[in-house]
C-alpha cells in the first residue's frame, strides 16, 4: 500500500518499514482534523485507550509550522567553523516558473510566521533556494548548501544519528561505539602522530592529533598509559565473549534449505596465514 505519510512505497522514512497495514484516526476537534495513523490490527478495546491517550495530549504535537512558534536559540543555533582563506559565497539569483515560485513563496511565509526563519538585511553568505517535488506531488524547499559545504572542514567525529542507533541496539544489552581504527569512512581532520603506551618489550601503538599541546599531549599520555589494560591490541588480550551481549540469530527466508559450499584449495602460502589467524581466533575463544 501507498505510504499515508509521505508516499514512499510503504515507508515511514529514514529505512523504516511497517508491518502491519495503517488506519487513519482522528484526534483534533471537528472544525480542524488532526489525522494520525495507527495498526489496523490493533485490538479494538487498546485502540480506543490510545485514542483517548493522544487526544488527551494532542497540544503536544504539530501539523502545521504556526502550531510551533519560534525556536529557542540557545538549544538550536549552531555557528559553522569555515576553512583558513576562504572567502563568503554569495549565490546568482535564480529563475523559477511562475507556479513553482507561488509554492515557495507560500512555504516562506509559513516559515516566517512560525518565527522558524527572519529576514537578514547585510548578509555574507547567499545560498540559493531549490524546491523538490515529491511522489505525492507535495512540494519541498530546499537550501543549495554545496559552496557552504566546501568552506566548512569535514567533521571527523559526526554526531551519530538517532535512528540509527536504536536501530543497531535493538535486541542487545550494549553498543559499542569504539571502532579503533581508522577506517570505516572515518577520516581525522587533524594529522596524527603515533604514541606508543605498552611497555619497552610490547609496543602498544595509538594516535593523537599533532597539533596538541605538549603538556596536554603527555597528560593524555599518561592517562593511556594508567588504563592501557582497558584496550587489547592482540586477540589474545580478549580472551572469550559472553554470547549474551554480541551472540544473534539471522532471519531466513522461508523454504530455504542450508547450504554447504565445496572447499576451496589455496596456494600453501595464504593456508599457512589462514591457519595462523584460525589458530588465534581458536586460542581467544572468539571461535
Amino acid at each position: 500500500m501507498d505510504n499515508p505519510i509521505d508516499g514512499t512505497d510503504g515507508k515511514l522514512g529514514h529505512g523504516f518499514t511497517s508491518a502491519d497495514e495503517f488506519e487513519e484516526i482522528d484526534i483534533g476537534p471537528r472544525d480542524r482534523p488532526r489525522p494520525t495513523y495507527a495498526s489496523a490490527k490493533l485490538d479494538h478495546e487498546y485502540k480506543q485507550k490510545l485514542i483517548e491517550l493522544l487526544k488527551e495530549f494532542k497540544d503536544c504535537f504539530g501539523w502545521e509550522c504556526y502550531e510551533m512558534p519560534g525556536l529557542d536559540q540557545s538549544i538550536v543555533e549552531h555557528r559553522l567553523p569555515i576553512k583558513p582563506g576562504y572567502r563568503p559565497f554569495k549565490q546568482a539569483l535564480r529563475r523559477f516558473n511562475p507556479n513553482v515560485l507561488d509554492d515557495i513563496k507560500k512555504k516562506t511565509e509559513r516559515l516566517l510566521k512560525a518565527k522558524f526563519i527572519r529576514p537578514c538585511r547585510y548578509v555574507e553568505w547567499i545560498s540559493s533556494v531549490v524546491p523538490v517535488y515529491k511522489k505525492n506531488g507535495k512540494s519541498r524547499v530546499c537550501i543549495d548548501f554545496r559552496d557552504l559545504n566546501k568552506a566548512t572542514p569535514m567533521d571527523g567525529c559526526p554526531m551519530p544519528i538517532a535512528d540509527i542507533l536504536v536501530d543497531a541496539a535493538a535486541g542487545h544489552k550494549v553498543i559499542s561505539f569504539i571502532d579503533g581504527k581508522l577506517g570505516h569512512g572515518f577520516t581525522s581532520a587533524d594529522e596524527l602522530e603515533e604514541i606508543d603506551i605498552g611497555p619497552g618489550d610490547r609496543p602498544r601503538p595509538t594516535y593523537v592529533s599533532a597539533k596538541l599541546d605538549p603538556e596536554y599531549k603527555q597528560e593524555l599520555l599518561d592517562l593511556l598509559k594508567e588504563f592501557k589494560d582497558y584496550f587489547a591490541w592482540e586477540y589474545y588480550e580478549m580472551p572469550g565473549l559472553d554470547r549474551s551481549i554480541v551472540e544473534h540469530w539471522l532471519p531466513i527466508k522461508p523454504r530455504y534449505r542450508p547450504f554447504k559450499q565445496a572447499p576451496r584449495r589455496f596456494n600453501p602460502n595464504v593456508l599457512d596465514d589462514i591457519k595462523k589467524e584460525t589458530e588465534r581466533l581458536l586460542e581467544a575463544k572468539f571461535i
